[in-house]
């Protein structure tokens, strides 16, 4: 058993094969700008566009992702209003990898459950501000709002966070038995929308492009 290196999510295919991103059509038209103060961001940081029509990196609240979805940034914020923002937008067919992440470093191991379930996102100090599917918190039931990634499967390979190399993941099986890595990588998908089956809380759109 390895511990994986905390990454952003990375863009592994389309779910459609053959079928090229954004035109589907490439990385996004820079006609999107920085939004004034947003916070820093970094490459393959979580970024949305506000209600100014902005970008700004995606907001939490108790470290849990809260708000929409616009795509990956290719490079770092520059912190100047309205600098011209390049991202890779997502799309619900594109297929990412991204870490695991629980409080109890042993129980974000991979499994095999897993497979199929619907997660919410967490960022903190914790995951070296990096954004990580959250195996810890429950977002199936009554209230889906904080939903925001559907399990697909699990990544190949891993940083070593001990010798920082890229190594084989132990990927979670019945026969014969392998126990899965330490904030280990799952595949996943970007749900267009959370669904919320309480009176209170309605349901919202997520991936905005």
């Amino acid at each position: 058993m390895a511990t994986a290196t905390f990454q952003n999510p990375v863009y592994v295919r389309p779910r459609l094969g053959g079928v090229m991103p954004y035109a589907r059509g490439g990385d996004m038209e820079s006609y999107f700008g920085e939004a004034p103060t947003p916070g820093p961001w970094g490459i393959n940081d979580l970024l949305y566009i506000d209600s100014s029509g902005n970008i700004a990196i995606c907001t939490t609240s108790s470290s849990l992702l809260d708000s929409a979805i616009a795509g990956l940034a290719k490079e770092a914020s520059t912190g100047t209003d309205y600098n011209p923002v390049e991202f890779f937008p997502i799309h619900p067919n594109d297929v990412f990898e991204m870490n695991t992440y629980h409080a109890t470093a042993a129980t974000s191991v991979p499994t095999r459950a897993m497979l199929g379930t619907v997660r919410g996102i967490f960022m903190s100090s914790a995951t070296s501000s990096k954004w990580c599917v959250d195996v810890e918190n429950s977002v199936e039931g009554s209230n889906h709002s904080g939903a925001r990634v559907l399990v697909v499967g699990f990544a190949e390979y891993i940083i070593d966070s001990t010798t920082g190399q890229v190594v084989k993941q132990n990927i979670p099986s019945t026969s014969p038995s392998v126990t899965g890595d330490i904030y280990g990588r799952l595949m996943l998908k970007f749900l267009e929308f959370s669904i919320a089956q309480t009176g209170t809380l309605a349901g919202k759109r997520i991936l905005q492009l």
